[in-house]
């Protein structure tokens, strides 16, 4: 039986009923999901909160997930999201007709960085080069989504990190406004400035995008220095006695 309860006001004789309400009426069902960041390759349970008309949480709900961009954000189970790549995608948890929305931020799980004079580049456990800064000189590489900053920055810039190449490091070194990184067979590559011959190509012309520095060794380590850059090559030589 539900209970109700009238109150009524008595004016000058005249009876005046002023308000009805229902003390025990049912609410409203609710579902919740909250915003959230995730490193590329991380598994997340996703969190939820349902509660019944009543306001009393719901154990196990019956609950559909979707992702808005699957290539960064992949349903891979029940309640189980993977984040794939880097960015954003919102997550949408649907029970019965109830509706919830969360926005999911992906980023990059750097195992190494280098920083420059006004940019940064890091590698990803994937392997994946990534930059971000000012690009005076090229020295965000080939990056698509590099912005106009001239107004603030006084150079093109990005924000965030953005994928600079398809080169797949092994170790990255940063130099004022050059880049250079080392593949896995030993080549190094650098990009940006090349004010003195700082990305060692050969010639005193800035670099677009990520070139083999000239001579033909391999290296197993890199520096930079401001306009410079230094390796240690992978040869060796055997000692040999002089008679």
């Amino acid at each position: 039986m539900v209970h109700q309860s009238i109150y009524w006001i008595v004016l000058a004789g005249t009876v005046t009923v002023t308000a009805c309400s229902d003390s025990m009426a049912p609410g409203v069902p609710e579902l919740a999901i909250r915003d959230t960041t995730l490193l590329v390759d991380e598994t997340l349970i996703v969190p939820v909160t349902a509660v019944d008309a009543h306001g009393r949480e719901i154990t196990n709900p019956s609950i559909t997930f979707t992702s808005s961009v699957p290539s960064v954000l992949s349903i891979i189970g029940p309640g189980t999201v993977s984040a794939l790549a880097p960015g954003t995608s919102v997550l949408t948890a649907t029970m019965d007709q109830l509706v919830a929305q969360a926005t999911i931020t992906v980023a990059p799980h750097f195992t190494h960085l280098a920083v420059g004079a006004g940019h940064a580049c890091g590698i990803t456990g994937r392997g994946e080069l990534y930059c971000w800064g000012t690009s005076i000189r090229g020295e965000l590489g080939p990056a698509p989504g590099i912005q106009n900053c001239r107004e603030v920055a006084g150079a093109p810039c990005s924000t965030v990190p953005i994928r600079s190449s398809s080169l797949r490091p092994v170790e990255i070194v940063a130099g004022d406004m050059h880049t250079c990184a080392l593949a896995a067979d030993g080549t190094a590559y650098c990009w940006g400035a090349n004010f003195y011959g700082e990305a060692g190509t050969g010639t005193m012309s800035d670099v677009p995008v990520p070139t083999p520095v000239a001579g033909g060794h391999s290296f197993a380590h890199l520096v930079a220095g401001r306009m410079h850059t230094c390796g240690i090559t992978t040869s060796t030589c055997s000692p040999r006695s002089v008679s």
